[in-house]
């Protein structure tokens, strides 16, 4: 007596469902994580109802809590800042520069900066704010 033989299940399992979901996760990671700004300076911005967003510029002045400057995240002094202002300005072309200010910073500094920035050839000084919720 013969037995027929059990013809075996083949499994297969199609992986291109996974890989493109993979792929699609990659994607958002790398476009999201563009969209943060400077991780490493801690500055509290102040609020404004009248806030809005602007376009990320090239020249950004940051000014911490403790006082201490960063043009473009380079950390510099305020005596070197009207020469270097001066050579972005000539490198860029642009006649636009952004203060991230903390908000507790002494009135007076805020000023100085935005001065020097003004001296240095930049008509337009924004001063960032984040929006009040």
């Amino acid at each position: 007596m013969e037995f027929e033989k059990r013809k075996k299940a083949s499994i297969h399992l199609n992986i291109a469902p996974l890989i493109d979901v993979v792929l699609l996760l990659l994607i958002f990671f790398m476009l999201s994580s563009h969209f943060m700004m400077l991780p490493g300076l801690k500055i509290n911005l102040p609020s404004a109802t009248t806030a809005k967003v602007e376009p990320e510029e090239e020249v950004i002045i940051s000014i911490t809590k403790e006082g201490i400057l960063y043009l473009n995240g380079k950390e510099t002094s305020l005596k070197s800042l009207p020469t270097l202002l001066k050579e972005k300005i000539s490198k860029t072309q642009r006649e636009s520069v952004t203060v991230r200010a903390d908000e507790s910073i002494p009135f007076g500094l805020g000023i100085k900066v935005m001065d020097i920035a003004r001296l240095a050839g930049f008509n337009h000084v924004t001063i960032a704010t984040k929006i009040e919720e």
